[in-house]
């Protein structure tokens, strides 16, 4: 049979309707015919049959074909087909960054918008399994309006697809399933049958994550009958790996286990490795969550070994390491959990897996209880808490706080715990059993709330009811709300700024800091330069107030030897030390507009001209600014240029005061009270005598309190309420004073602002109002 004819016969019509088995019947009929080794073949032809044995799972056959391609064609390397058969390949051999190199290759060439924009396209996709999700990122937006520019409605779908498939993967599920709504509209007027069943499969991915499972089967069964039509048998198995893995979290093992077993055999005869090693994982999972830990063991093994054949750096190999990291803790081989685990960790880093990095936490806690570290253990769930409460992860979230609260309660039988840590312990258990209990309840577990429900009434059995109200408590520390050795957080405000300081911190751009004076600006300011790629490089920290107006330029700029009356030895300003690094512009508005114009120039051109010198150098520095005023008012009042607003606002970081983030009070307390003495107690009422005062010097004021404090107690071990300052004592003493002077002390200190005085006083803000409408009468 000639090229022609199999091009001309039905093997492309199937091909078209995506009926890759019956093309690969096609295919084997013709190459009984056919000598490959000898003669020409088209290149249209190659690719082609490149592609049917790759979507029927031979990829060794179609990496032939391409081979065969590229040797018989290689000045049309360029081609569109190759490219994204080449793609398809590189990306199954776990080899991104290949393709990577390929499409931006192609793109030195010069091609019509319409393929520059589809190659955007690919090499998003390119940089999105490569982990790079900024990139990606970055090249669907362009495609995105590109694409709605033109009207090219199928490309903007699979652009929005392929965006929602980022989302989904960094756990932020409400856009994800936007994106994959929108995409869905166009490809069912389009009638396109697999994007539609992908679209429903994902759909059921996100529900199966947020606890709607019923939603889930749902939107599987919607998806299995779209692929039906195409008699994608891959694509169905995937489905039903899928729905056994809801049945997981459901707890129906024995069927999930049935389930499982039959697609490990199916996707084995299909010679699918990817649906394999996912049945494999879940039957692990199935056993470890039945106590049958070796069972466990074997099946995650299989799971891993198989993914040698498509990735062990993907979002499947995560998951069985996590998982062989929690069978091998079961089973009491804790090194081997630890390297598993640590693989774990560091692929959630590399795919900005937060769904599975909670778990990874949680996973972590256990190892260090097992090795007789609470302390760690601890932090560690706390966490796991964190990350699953950010995603709204509920299933995992109460799986965490009932493993949790099950591990206090063993602690406690420790023949080494204190009073005061036992007590503290069955108080954390019994709120993490309910907050488990709840959260099933729900997403409509009934039996997972059932179980939390009797751990705690065992809890409530087991603790002392007998325990004694003592005066004091104990101060501790936790490690895990130090950042970087500079920064603490432990508000979900502050953890919100860590989190946006990760984000931001490696990229070379300028970010603007707003808070009120002491809230801590230059350790946010420290904190994205330790974080950065210019780490190595210098910090400097400038306070724009302290600069006097005539000397503005020699600081700043530096000056030669000579340059002016006074100057009897060169310089280098605070821009030229700070080359390589971050240069910290604290106070900014302090700066006149003709000093902010004299910066912006430098900034615009990366180039410095001492005083006294005529030639210009160039320089290489970070700047972030920082004010204690806000930025609209800073404009509305003249004292920040719009054009350096603009050039220098690229993010802004705003941090709230103090008064407004109690959990920080207390962690700053300890902090600076001593973070190495974990035996420190304090009178029961301190924190709340803490808390209520407003704190107008922020974190700055609270350091000097402590200092007070430590200066006067020397070695501290208890900390009363006698030993905070006078000032402090007052402000919570609210019936002690005459009101008419206490409200009006209040609203001074809170520069008439009524909502903190309220805040302040301990009342609500139409209490408040009430109070000073009856001081009018």
């Amino acid at each position: 049979m000639a090229d022609t004819d199999i091009l001309n016969s039905n093997f492309n019509i199937l091909l078209k309707k995506k009926k890759y088995s019956d093309a690969l019947t096609m295919v084997t009929e013709w190459e009984k015919e056919k000598d490959l080794s000898t003669g020409r073949i088209s290149g249209k032809l190659l690719l082609l049959l490149s592609k049917t044995y790759y979507f029927n799972n031979r990829y060794k056959k179609s990496k032939e074909y391409l081979e065969l391609y590229e040797t018989q064609h290689p000045e049309l390397w360029f081609n569109k087909l190759y490219i994204e058969q080449k793609y398809r390949l590189l990306i199954l051999e776990e080899r991104a960054d290949q393709s990577i190199e390929l499409i931006e290759r192609a793109l030195e060439i010069e091609h019509p918008e319409s393929e520059k924009y589809w190659l955007f396209f690919y090499l998003g996709k390119a940089y999105f399994w490569n982990g790079d999700y900024l990139k990606a990122n970055r090249y669907f937006q362009k495609c995105y309006i590109y694409y709605l520019e033109c009207n090219n409605e199928y490309m903007l779908a699979l652009t929005m697809y392929m965006m929602g498939y980022l989302c989904f993967q960094r756990a932020v599920f409400n856009k994800a399933e936007d994106h994959f709504r929108e995409s869905l509209v166009i490809f069912e007027n389009a009638d396109k049958t697999q994007q539609i069943g992908h679209c429903h499969k994902m759909f059921s991915l996100i529900y199966t994550r947020t606890g709607r499972y019923e939603e889930a089967k749902n939107e599987l069964k919607m998806a299995i009958r779209k692929y039906n039509k195409l008699g994608s048998d891959s694509n169905i198995l995937h489905c039903n790996i899928a729905e056994a893995y809801i049945g997981i979290f459901e707890g129906d093992y024995k069927l999930c286990e049935r389930e499982l077993k039959e697609t490990y055999k199916e996707a084995a005869r299909l010679n699918y490795k990817r649906a394999q090693a996912l049945s494999a994982e879940f039957l692990g999972q199935v056993y470890y969550r039945r106590n049958k830990y070796r069972e466990a063991e074997s099946w995650l093994s299989k799971a891993l070994k198989l993914t040698d054949h498509f990735s062990r750096c993907g979002d499947v190999a995560v998951e069985i390491y996590r998982s062989l990291g929690d069978v091998k803790i079961a089973l009491g081989t804790l090194d081997d959990a630890e390297e598993m685990l640590s693989k774990a960790y560091k692929l959630c880093g590399h795919l900005g897996d937060k769904y599975e990095l909670g778990s990874v936490y949680r996973a972590k806690a256990l190892l260090a209880l097992r090795r007789g570290d609470f302390d760690q253990g601890r932090s560690f769930f706390e966490e796991s808490i964190i990350t699953h409460s950010s995603i709204n992860d509920k299933f995992e979230l109460a799986y965490t706080y009932k493993i949790a609260a099950a591990e206090y309660m063993e602690w406690t039988k420790g023949e080494s715990v204190s009073f005061g840590v036992k007590k503290r312990l069955f108080g954390e258990a019994k709120s993490y059993s309910l907050n488990a209990m709840r959260l099933y309840s729900s997403i409509k577990l009934g039996n997972h709330a059932q179980h939390c429900r009797d751990l705690f009434q065992n809890i409530e059995n087991e603790s002392n009811e007998g325990f004694k109200e003592s005066r004091y408590k104990q101060i501790i520390f936790n490690p895990s709300w130090l950042y970087g050795d500079v920064l603490i957080a432990r508000s979900r405000h502050m953890k919100d700024v860590v989190n946006r300081i990760k984000t931001i911190a490696a990229e070379n751009i300028e970010v603007f800091i707003e808070g009120e004076t002491g809230t801590g600006k230059e350790v946010v300011a420290q904190l994205l330069h330790k974080w950065s790629n210019r780490s190595e490089g210098p910090f400097i920290a400038v306070n724009c107030a302290s600069v006097a107006n005539e000397l503005f330029e020699s600081e700043f700029f530096g000056h030669a030897h000579g340059a002016f009356t006074g100057a009897v030895r060169r310089k280098a300003g605070y821009i030229k030390s700070a080359e390589g690094g971050t240069l910290f512009l604290d106070e900014i508005s302090e700066l006149t507009r003709s000093q902010q114009a004299k910066l912006l120039r430098v900034l615009q051109e990366s180039k410095l001209r001492v005083v006294g010198e005529t030639e210009e150098t160039d320089i290489d520095i970070r700047l972030i600014l920082a004010s204690n005023v806000k930025i609209d008012k800073l404009l509305n009042n003249k004292l920040l240029r719009e054009d350096f607003y603009y050039r220098v606002c690229s993010e802004i970081i705003r941090l709230k005061p103090l008064r407004e983030r109690p959990d920080d009070i207390a962690a700053l307390f300890a902090y600076y009270l001593n973070s190495e003495n974990n035996e420190i107690l304090a009178e029961r009422d301190l924190i709340k005598f803490l808390n209520n005062y407003l704190w107008p010097g922020n974190v700055r004021e609270l350091i000097k309190v402590v200092k007070s404090i430590s200066i006067r107690n020397g070695n501290i071990h208890v900390v009363t309420l006698d030993d905070l300052p006078v000032w402090i004592r007052d402000s919570n003493q609210h019936y002690s004073l005459d009101k008419k002077t206490l409200i009006k002390n209040t609203l001074r200190r809170c520069e008439g602002n009524k909502t903190a005085a309220a805040r302040g006083l301990g009342v609500s803000r139409s209490t408040l109002y009430r109070w000073i409408e009856e001081l009018k009468s």
